[in-house]
């Protein structure tokens, strides 16, 4: 059965960066697109009825086995980010172990849900 309100979720995944983005699972994605390390877009089964939607993010962490290392998703900054039928995000490794810069870093779970007309 599909909800389908104003308060309802329009749309939610979970993707795996690595190599080729893939989605992992969903509901209202109709696909992801890779542009490079730790840059992607999620697109929409059925556009919003406007770019000011809201978005919750997460990613897991970049390195499993180091405590220290970890990422966190963003949207980009500039024109292109949000679309009626498409969000596109960065995720970042921030590493506190050694005052290493962030870098842009694929993540095997970064998820994300979308609230919106």
């Amino acid at each position: 059965m599909a909800l389908f309100a104003n308060n309802a979720c329009k749309a939610w995944c979970d993707i795996n960066m690595t190599g080729t983005a893939v989605i992992n699972d969903d509901f209202g994605v109709s696909s992801v697109s890779d542009h490079s390390t730790g840059d992607n877009t999620i697109n929409f089964d059925t556009n919003m009825g406007n770019t000011n939607f809201c978005v919750t993010a997460c990613s897991e962490n970049w390195e499993t086995t180091n405590g220290d290392s970890y990422t966190v998703v963003s949207g980009m900054a500039g024109s292109g980010t949000r679309a009626v039928g498409s969000y596109r995000f960065r995720c970042i490794r921030l590493r506190f172990d050694t005052g290493n810069i962030p870098q842009f870093k694929d993540s095997t779970h970064a998820s994300f849900s979308f609230f919106g007309d």
